[in-house]
């Protein structure tokens, strides 16, 4: 199967965490139940990782988001944005590139033009602020 389902199926999963506050298993569990589906392995890595590293992804996406609070941002773009953080931080398998270029295209389809072209900006600046840190340079 391939990652961008698989992006897809995680980015549900935590738009739907936001709101009913269920644990990963149950969350999962439903979707399969609800909808027949088979749960993409990516999926399961993405949607677990970043509930397990919430704390340190929204830290970037927060300190990115110039001129705004995490409370301001949509669940759409707060989930969207979490998943690429997640995986500029520790998926090294998948180029940046293709995760910023995801995310923009989960935007447009789940958010408004608007989003898609906040989402690039935030995080093209998270992986600025990344790529610096690993490079040992301070901006």
């Amino acid at each position: 199967m391939s990652r961008k389902k698989g992006r897809e199926q995680a980015f549900i999963f935590l738009f739907q965490n936001s709101f009913t506050k269920e644990n990963i298993d149950e969350i999962i569990e439903s979707a399969k139940m609800a909808e027949d589906i088979q749960v993409e392995d990516f999926a399961v890595i993405l949607f677990s990782g970043v509930v397990k590293n919430r704390e340190k992804i929204r830290f970037y996406i927060e300190k990115n988001i110039k001129g705004w609070k995490l409370s301001r941002i949509s669940r759409v773009a707060m989930a969207i944005m979490e998943i690429s953080t997640y995986e500029m931080l520790y998926e090294e398998s998948v180029p940046v590139e293709i995760s910023i270029n995801e995310a923009v295209e989960l935007a447009k389809k789940y958010g408004n033009k608007e989003e898609s072209a906040y989402v690039n900006g935030v995080l093209g600046a998270i992986n600025k602020e990344i790529e610096q840190e690993k490079s040992g340079s301070a901006y």
